[in-house]
């Protein structure tokens, strides 16, 4: 049966065949898609219920809209393709309510897909650290109706592109415009009015905007779909619509960009090892490689110079040592190992009546237990050990630092003790000399 015959026989009729099996179909890739996006910076969002939600956003506005555009331009053009646009706009009966329904199917495909994909991630993210929902359960349900409301949004784009325009031009515009636009929210600046309007901007990953950014945001891309769908049906409401699309548009931006962290964020979680290892709350993803990373170099270290506390990112409490976990949540062993010889043997003394050549002495013997290069930088504003940039010129140093260093290595674990239980207080305090180390 041609489509310009369904109809005249049905005032809804199906753009596609099968379209209980083409829906579940495209449900199915949008999941796909969602999933091969999370699961490659899983490190980002495991184990912290606001960074899980906020990744999930900013992940379900890149690759997928562009997807169900592209679906709802290819459906809504179904009549172009068939030769029947013609003969439909002067029928009695048009197709224009079956290319709505058409369109409404793909944005519930994506929603569908989008809610299946947040769910897997919670579960793994609780599986990592238990889910706290304290705090973050309306920003959650208002990120929910954000996405579905740009996923309706990204869909009627689509549809209201194929109905206008040959398939052909119609599915890259659809397919592009959805993902320009995610691209073009990392170049507008968040003190911009503008930046009001994308959702990366509303979810960021590091805090989440106030349920009003968000509840805005949601009308507006509501509003926007509702307009489009009005324009393909050439409804007699399309044009007041378009004043309730640029009066939301406007709310949106004007009302601002308010940002808070979120509740607990740096709410310590810490964990008893060789020394006890404490991460931020929103790095809780972090906490089992930082704990193995100190457990391995810890055991080098002589008992008198280990840390009470190793904390990820954050001042750590008497006498600790920081190592610094990027937003990504991944850990790099040898940053680890360096910092906690950097934070034993250099402490930052503003004045010193020490000897930096002694100092690079230990640094010397740290570095080459753990293989760690000495003449360049293991993690950024690290001691150079080496060569140009080093803490001391070789040549005016008054310590022979591999010699030193290669006593130590040599020492036995109770004898290499004993040395540091005796020089322990002098290194500490900056006083640490040539002749300690001799």
């Amino acid at each position: 049966m041609t489509i310009a015959r369904a109809a005249l026989l049905d005032p809804c009729p199906p753009l596609v065949r099968r379209p209980a099996r083409t829906w579940a179909a495209l449900t199915a890739f949008v999941v796909v898609v969602d999933l091969a996006l999370a699961l490659t910076t899983r490190e980002q969002w495991l184990g912290w219920m606001p960074s899980t939600t906020n990744a999930w956003a900013a992940m379900t506005v890149t690759l997928p809209p562009s997807l169900l555009a592209g679906a709802a331009a290819w459906l809504a053009g179904a009549p172009r393709r068939s030769g029947a646009q013609e003969w439909l706009i002067a029928s009695p009966r048009q197709l224009n309510s079956a290319a709505v329904w058409s369109v409404l199917w793909v944005a519930l495909a994506g929603a569908v897909g989008h809610v299946i994909t947040f769910a897997a991630m919670l579960i793994l993210s609780s599986r990592a650290a238990p889910v706290d929902w304290a705090g973050s359960l309306p920003a959650t349900a208002f990120t929910l109706v954000l996405i579905i409301a740009f996923s309706v949004l990204a869909a009627s784009f689509g549809g209201w592109v194929g109905s206008i325009l040959p398939t052909a031009a119609a599915l890259p515009l659809g397919a592009a415009l959805p993902y320009g636009l995610a691209v073009c929210s990392a170049f507008i600046s968040r003190e911009s009015p503008l930046a009001a309007l994308f959702v990366h901007n509303a979810v960021p990953i590091a805090a989440r905007s106030t349920t009003w950014v968000l509840l805005a945001q949601s009308v507006t891309y509501a509003a926007v779909a509702v307009w489009l769908l009005f324009l393909m049906t050439r409804h007699a409401k399309s044009s007041w619509m378009a004043w309730v699309v640029s009066a939301s548009v406007a709310v949106t931006m004007f009302g601002g960009l308010p940002l808070v962290f979120p509740p607990g964020a740096e709410e310590p979680v810490c964990r008893s090892a060789a020394s006890t290892v404490c991460v931020p709350r929103s790095q809780l993803a972090a906490l089992d490689d930082l704990t193995t990373f100190t457990d391995d170099a810890l055991a080098d270290m002589p008992e008198s110079m280990r840390p009470d506390y190793v904390i990820g990112s954050m001042p750590p409490p008497g006498r600790g040592a920081m190592v610094s976990v990027g937003s990504d949540k991944v850990v790099d062993r040898q940053q680890v190992i360096a910092m906690l010889g950097a934070d034993s043997f250099e402490p930052p003394c503003a004045t010193s009546t020490g000897d930096p050549s002694a100092t690079l002495a230990l640094l010397t013997w740290w570095w080459r237990a753990h293989d760690l290069p000495e003449d360049e930088q293991v993690y950024p504003g690290g001691p150079v050990l080496a060569g140009e940039g080093a803490i001391v010129p070789t040549d005016s140093s008054r310590v022979d630092r591999v010699a030193v260093a290669e006593r130590l290595s040599a020492m036995s674990r109770a004898e290499r003790n004993r040395w540091f239980s005796v020089r322990a207080d002098k290194i500490r305090s900056c006083s640490l000399t040539a002749a300690d180390v001799r």
